[in-house]
């Protein structure tokens, strides 16, 4: 059952001092006032609203007009975006996608920035309906909210909505969009998303080839970053080379690199990838992990020793780096 007609039943109910529920199918008529509402896309059975008690003929009135209104406001929503959901889905996968039909370029286009959503369907039962609820109130309504799969919402921002005035390069800007996309929606809905985020689009031509992007750059981060929740589509560039490289060929690279496998030993491993996120700087990098910077350079020549690979090194600290990303991939 909608949760947004749920929460209507309940104001009404206490403006109306009443009991009121909602049931489907046509039996089981209960004591009281009854009104029909339109059949849901997917659903079997009309859905009744059900008062117990009697109602005003102006109170009759006032929950009629109520319940036009929702449905009124349900099928706008949903009407206005089909078009582009269903166009979307038919050049999914497609070489060459077909031109936007007339309903699609007669949208209200403007700069705008794609947002991928996935979640895991766990919020509350409700799956997308919920966050998409969140996300409605956290961009007051002004986004293009497009559920794409089961599991998945396309977002559609203003460049207005996003766009910083502090000078920041724009890939900052939006990966920052999008950690604070994902801190609200982990917050309020209490279930841990990942969010992918796109260069902004000018026009719906550019859609398809954005959209497929995303899927790629979801399928790479949980492939290679599986503990990360956010990613840009532009992130990707090493990652889709080496999702090229056969499993044998990886575990041979592995095995000449190094007679310690440092990418299995946990505390190595998260050292690696902090030094190597931070440009291999060490104070930043020990400071994010929490210890001292002597700490750290011990760990490095620690792992120097045991391993023959210096990470201060350019040469060792990328075949590091590939063998943490190749050992990730192997994991999943």
């Amino acid at each position: 059952m909608d949760p947004d007609l749920q929460r209507l039943v309940r104001k009404l109910s206490r403006a109306l001092g009443l009991p009121a529920r909602l049931r489907e199918g046509r039996n089981g008529r209960g004591k009281g006032a009854r009104f029909p509402l339109r059949r849901g896309e997917g659903e079997k059975e009309t859905v009744w609203l059900e008062v117990e008690g009697n109602l005003s003929s102006r109170e009759v009135s006032l929950v009629r007009l109520l319940l036009a209104e929702w449905e009124r406001r349900k099928g706008e929503a949903a009407g206005e975006m089909t078009p582009l959901i269903r166009w979307l889905k038919d050049s999914a996968g497609g070489d060459c996608p077909s031109d936007p039909p007339p309903d699609v370029e007669r949208l209200p286009w403007d700069r705008r920035v794609p947002f991928f959503v996935v979640h895991r369907g766990a919020v509350q039962g409700q799956g997308s309906g919920e966050i998409r609820r969140i996300l409605v109130r956290y961009f007051e309504g002004k986004t293009w909210i497009l559920p794409m799969d089961p599991e998945a919402l396309l977002l559609l921002v203003p460049w207005t909505m996003v766009e910083a005035d502090g000078g920041e390069p724009w890939q900052e800007v939006l990966l920052g969009a999008a950690e604070g996309l994902a801190d609200v929606v982990t917050s309020e809905a209490g279930e841990r998303v990942r969010v992918v985020v796109h260069p902004p689009v000018d026009s719906p031509r550019q859609l398809p080839g954005a959209l497929s992007s995303l899927r790629e750059a979801v399928r790479l981060g949980r492939t290679f970053y599986p503990e990360r929740s956010v990613h840009g589509t532009w992130q990707f560039r090493l990652e889709r080379l080496l999702d090229q490289i056969g499993r044998e060929e990886a575990e041979n690279f592995l095995r000449d690199l190094s007679p310690a496998p440092f990418w299995e030993e946990g505390e190595w491993r998260r050292t690696l990838e902090i030094f190597f996120r931070l440009d291999g700087n060490v104070s930043e990098a020990a400071r994010r992990l929490h210890v001292h910077r002597n700490t750290l350079v011990y760990r490095l020549d620690r792992l120097k020793q045991e391993t023959g690979l210096d990470a201060r090194r350019f040469e060792d600290a990328v075949a590091m780096y590939l063998a943490l990303l190749l050992s990730a991939r192997g994991e999943r």
